[in-house]
């Protein structure tokens, strides 16, 4: 009498899809909860809590609270930290000639600058804007193939293995990227 059962990695995963979370922990039991995360990253990585918990920070309440005297952009660097370890899977920058580090960058913009730029400028700009007071806007900006100037003054435990995940963390983390520069 042949013991093993083979299933369909493809059926394992709509039906987990489908199923209540007492069902969900049992196939997780089961089959291993790697099996049922997203391969990419930023599809598992949407919050400070996820990256803390993915790092192996077990309550990233607890861990906030033990923080709660720290300076709002001391805080924001902690979490940061964690943030881009978490989205780097393990990826450490060993500082080779060629080697490339990616990194979000941002600009302020006064109100007028931003009243003054039409959609389609806002679009080319890739401009995530997040309100820092009655004057300024803090945006994230993106300048993937165009022509730019960059310089190597920022610190390597907040750099990126790719643009996509620095686009993706200076978008997804602009409140805490904000609480970091302001």
């Amino acid at each position: 009498m042949n013991k093993e059962i083979k299933i369909q990695k493809e059926n394992v995963l709509n039906a987990y899809k489908n199923a209540n979370q007492e069902q969900k922990e049992i196939l997780e039991h089961l089959f291993g909860s790697d099996v049922f995360k997203p391969a990419d990253v930023r599809e598992r990585i949407k919050t400070f809590a996820d990256a803390a918990k993915a790092v192996g920070i077990a309550d990233p309440e607890e861990w906030e609270e033990n923080y709660s005297e720290v300076e709002p952009d001391i805080l924001a660097y902690f979490k940061l930290r964690i943030i881009v370890q978490a989205l780097n899977e393990g990826w450490k920058p060993q500082f080779t000639e060629d080697e490339w580090r990616y990194y979000p960058w941002f600009n302020l913009y006064t109100q007028d600058e931003i009243n003054n730029m039409d959609n389609d400028e806002k679009k080319r700009r890739n401009l995530q804007l997040r309100k820092i007071g009655d004057y300024a806007d803090f945006g994230f900006a993106s300048s993937d193939d165009s022509p730019s100037y960059s310089a190597a003054s920022i610190g390597s435990r907040l750099c990126l293995k790719n643009s996509e995940l620095a686009s993706y963390c200076g978008t997804q983390f602009i409140e805490i990227w904000m609480d970091f520069v302001s």
